[in-house]
């Protein structure tokens, strides 16, 4: 709510959006994400009977990148991969 760029997301409801997605969805987030509330995020996402596969990423931020390479993160990409090859 600091950034003025931002103002104008606060307060959005993405559940309803995410109701009308019927194929499973791979949701990721960077457990150090500045710009969205990751616990809050969590909790919502599996207190709504979705069919989405969730995963926190350790140290990433809102572009889950490595903190030593400053490059996305392997294990997301891999795991990006898998999912789309299984489903």
């Amino acid at each position: 709510m600091k950034k003025e760029h931002i103002k104008g997301y606060a307060g959005f409801d993405p559940i309803p959006y995410w109701e009308q997605v019927n194929i499973p969805a791979f949701i990721a987030l960077g457990e150090n994400d500045k710009n969205v509330p990751v616990e809050e995020s969590i909790k919502r996402l599996n207190s709504n009977n979705l069919d989405l596969l969730v995963k926190v990423y350790p140290d990433g931020g809102h572009a889950i990148r490595d903190i030593k390479t400053n490059r996305v993160q392997i294990e997301f990409l891999n795991d990006l991969v898998n999912f789309i090859k299984e489903n």
